[in-house]
């Protein structure tokens, strides 16, 4: 069967009469019978959007045979022929609808959203002998009701494995969905595990096949309920879009199993041993990589009293409960540092010399290795050179390694004991090799290292404190025009506006080309309202999703610390106000000039006073007018009379402008 595909038909979309044939040349004196001759046509298409369209087929009359004899048009679709019409007009016109319905009653066969051809011939009668016209082939594009994709698994069954957690495996294949004809198609793949609500798991997806990484479905399966470590059954679905089904098509779900690994880790592992006296609820602890799952390192004191090896377990409570030991093999480079590499699980201690080390723990492969520390120092192009490191000092209770050196732009590296076999690289954990860090910044510069969990954090704080710092966030448009003064060393202070659905973070400079200090944890909130974020160079927006919020900040460098203290009123409070809040004190903030102002103060001899916040004395400014502090002296030896004050606290140092205006 021929199938012709005139793309040119296609997109013009309609239905037209094809010119006439040329006519051959014929002898005009003959009488002979002249069978009727049926004209080329388009081809058709028969779309959702096209039913109320019509479809004519012309053809020329017969000659030398009685007059008003009946033509007959004949459609034939493989061994099937069936008669369109019979009638005396030289033409047969019917509505797209009515012809799709003569198509699929006539044809049960036909392909479902799909091209195929017709043949269509006429015929007329005289005296019991008939004349047939030539025949043409027409291309039927029918495309009606929609046809789902057929997915086939490419395999019953997926085993896992964490080793491997970013490999991918291909899940699914299907045969392509045939929607509305023109439309782009694009598929979703969504997973249930028994009941559970659907997960969607891609998106979008033009290609008929579907690949997630392990630890990707891993993940979603263990999401969605099914166990750890277990085979769970799941299903998936395959569902298909276009433009004119934005609800979707759906395909029959198929069914596999899933052999998925531990998901869930506790957020410390303690390490008890005869470091220190075999004591779950006492030992040190390591902690959860906060970016990879499974995955723990730290720095933990190993030394035992009398230097004798160390023997050791961990376990995922402060108690001797689900324990677990391992088998390792010592080995490094004699006189400067030991290491040991070896697996986890098994119930035997876990045995190295005693000494400080890093250990790293992947406890969904179950693979540990060790290294002794002897020194930490930092080395390259940024720092003096590529030839000689620079020694840095430990803070045993923080797991914080610092150092003071003149900075340059260029590029740094960390290392463990003055070796390139362990260093720190821009990933923030120990390793062979790896990338560099990179800085801008020159000048002298205090550097911290923070080892006290993975990733390991890095923050450049100048020496010479900068006079301000910025505070660009959602509450201006993440620019540059908010910022608090600084006292000159490293603490910043402000009342201003911050917050909002992206919250903020802190810069030395108005630019992106420095330090970045934003979230690394919440410390807390205390009882009043005042909020403490510890933050590091590169960390998350400090306070994402609060309201904008007029408030106090604090930063402080030394510490690595932000604090916002919400401010809702300021008032003039004082002996002619009977220290308490009189309404007609309040001070109204006036966002232009950044400042609070209140007008037509009468301030009596000997009068006495302060600013307060919210109504309390947590927060109220006193002292000098030119120089304001937290809990400062009332406010004396003003002139009696009556003032228009403005307060202006958007950094250091606070001062309120007196304008005596009777």
């Amino acid at each position: 069967m021929k199938k012709i595909f005139n793309i040119a038909a296609i997109a013009a979309l309609f239905l037209g009469l094809a010119s006439c044939m040329p006519v051959e040349p014929e002898d005009v004196f003959s009488t002979d019978p002249v069978a009727p001759e049926l004209l080329s046509h388009n081809d058709i298409l028969v779309t959702t959007g096209t039913t109320g369209e019509d479809v004519v087929f012309t053809w020329n009359a017969y000659r030398n045979l009685p007059a008003n004899l009946p033509y007959q048009l004949f459609m034939q679709y493989g061994e099937t022929t069936v008669n369109l019409y019979t009638g005396t007009n030289t033409y047969f016109k019917t509505a797209k609808s009515a012809f799709r319905s003569t198509l699929l009653t006539s044809f049960p066969d036909l392909p479902e959203n799909d091209a195929f051809s017709v043949t269509l011939f006429v015929m007329v009668a005289s005296d019991g002998t008939p004349y047939k016209s030539n025949s043409i082939t027409v291309g039927i594009y029918a495309y009606g009701d929609a046809v789902a994709p057929v997915v086939t698994p490419t395999t019953d069954k997926v085993e896992l494995d964490p080793a491997t957690p970013q490999d991918k495996v291909k899940l699914l294949t299907w045969e392509p969905a045939r929607l509305v004809f023109g439309e782009e198609v694009t598929y979703s793949v969504y997973m249930t595990v028994g009941n559970s609500t659907p997960v969607l798991m891609a998106q979008g997806l033009v290609d008929p096949e579907y690949s997630v990484g392990m630890d990707d479905l891993n993940e979603a399966v263990i999401g969605a309920g099914g166990a750890e470590d277990a085979e769970v059954p799941v299903k998936f679905l395959v569902v298909a879009f276009c433009e004119s089904l934005a609800g979707g098509v759906d395909a029959a779900a198929v069914e596999m199993s899933v052999k998925t690994y531990t998901s869930n880790f506790p957020e410390v592992l303690y390490i008890p041993g005869s470091h220190q006296g075999w004591n779950p609820a006492t030992a040190p602890t390591i902690k959860l990589s906060k970016s990879v799952k499974g995955y723990y390192e730290g720095i933990v004191d190993l030394r035992t009293d009398d230097g004798s090896d160390v023997q050791f377990k961990f376990s995922p409570v402060p108690e001797w409960s689900g324990d677990f030991g391992g088998v390792v093999t010592v080995g490094g480079k004699a006189g400067v540092y030991v290491s040991a590499i070896g697996t986890v699980g098994a119930k035997d201690n876990i045995v190295v010399p005693s000494g400080k080390y890093v250990i790293r723990l992947n406890k969904k492969t179950n693979e540990i290795s060790m290294v002794s520390i002897k020194s930490v120092g930092i080395i390259g192009s940024a720092v003096g050179g590529w030839d000689k490191e620079v020694t840095m000092e430990w803070d045993e209770e923080t797991n914080v390694f610092t150092t003071t050196v003149d900075v340059v732009p260029g590029e740094y590296k960390f290392r463990l004991n003055d070796d390139w076999d362990f260093s720190i690289d821009d990933k923030g954990g120990v390793n062979a090799g790896g990338a560099n860090f990179s800085t801008n910044n020159q000048g002298n510069f205090r550097i911290l290292l923070n080892m006290d969990s993975h990733p390991y954090t890095v923050t450049l704080i100048n020496t010479s404190y900068p006079e301000k710092v910025y505070l660009p966030g959602s509450h201006n448009g993440w620019n540059f025009s908010t910022a608090i003064g600084g006292n000159g060393e490293g603490f910043y202070q402000g009342f201003t506006k911050v917050g909002g659905e992206w919250g903020f973070k802190v810069t030395p400079s108005a630019d992106w080309n420095h330090e970045q200090w934003g979230l690394e944890s919440v410390k807390g909130t205390d009882d009043n309202g005042e909020t403490t974020f510890n933050v590091v160079n590169g960390g998350g927006n400090i306070a994402q999703g609060s309201d904008i919020v007029y408030a106090r900040v604090s930063f402080s460098l030394p510490d690595m610390t932000v604090k916002v203290f919400p401010i809702s009123e300021v008032e003039v409070v004082g002996s002619f106000t009977g220290w308490g809040t009189d309404e007609k004190f309040l001070m109204s903030y006036d966002e232009t000039s950044d400042s609070w102002k209140l007008k037509g103060v009468a301030i009596p001899a000997g009068g006495e006073w302060k600013f307060r916040m919210n109504r309390d004395w947590v927060v109220n400014l006193g002292g000098s007018l030119d120089d304001l502090s937290q809990g400062g002296n009332n406010i004396t030896g003003i002139e009696p009379g009556t003032y228009d004050i403005e307060l202006i606290i958007g950094s250091l140092p606070y001062k309120a402008v007196l304008t005596k205006v009777d």
